[in-house]
């Protein structure tokens, strides 16, 4: 990972290779700006993919040790985005993350990453959705979708401690 460790970094880590490619919409969509790095699927977390995997690799990251960096998950909600995230949350404190948490954020589609096909993006111009919201500080119209709106607190937060970063 070329990122400048004494500065701002975002890690995107997606749960799969659909959200991969949204991940590197949003990286598109911020400017294609080198503080930003998608990890891809592969390697071990190729056979353990899905949302846990990617949790998993949160230890990759040394959050404890780079207050300045932030991680971007992408991940399914399989239809109950509260289950989900408070899975989500309870595997970052079994993983002795938990301090961490505001350096950890997480946006889902409600069911399946197929379903971003299915509102009538692609997974890469969703991905540029996301960070065109971010920049600019206001919702696109995308999170009003069914498939989406579970993510409007997330996205907020997601403005808050990461997208000024990025905001020429």
């Amino acid at each position: 990972m070329s990122l400048n460790k004494y500065g701002f970094q975002l890690v995107i880590v997606a749960e799969d290779d659909n959200l991969v490619d949204v991940a590197h919409g949003f990286h598109e969509g911020m400017g294609g700006d080198r503080r930003i790095h998608v990890e891809p699927v592969e390697g071990k977390r190729r056979s353990h993919h899905g949302w846990q995997g990617a949790i998993g690799a949160l230890l990759n990251y040394n959050l404890r040790i780079r207050p300045l960096r932030h991680v971007l998950l992408f991940i399914d909600f399989d239809n109950d985005s509260a289950l989900r995230l408070d899975g989500v949350w309870k595997k970052v404190t079994e993983l002795g993350l938990y301090s961490n948490r505001s350096q950890i954020h997480i946006i889902g589609v409600t069911a399946q990453s197929e379903d971003i096909e299915r509102a009538g993006a692609s997974y890469w111009d969703f991905g540029r959705k996301v960070a065109q919201a971010c920049r600019e500080q206001c919702p696109a119209s995308i999170w009003q979708s069914r498939a989406f709106q579970d993510n409007a607190k997330e996205l907020v937060r997601l403005q808050e401690t990461v997208c000024g970063h990025f905001v020429p």
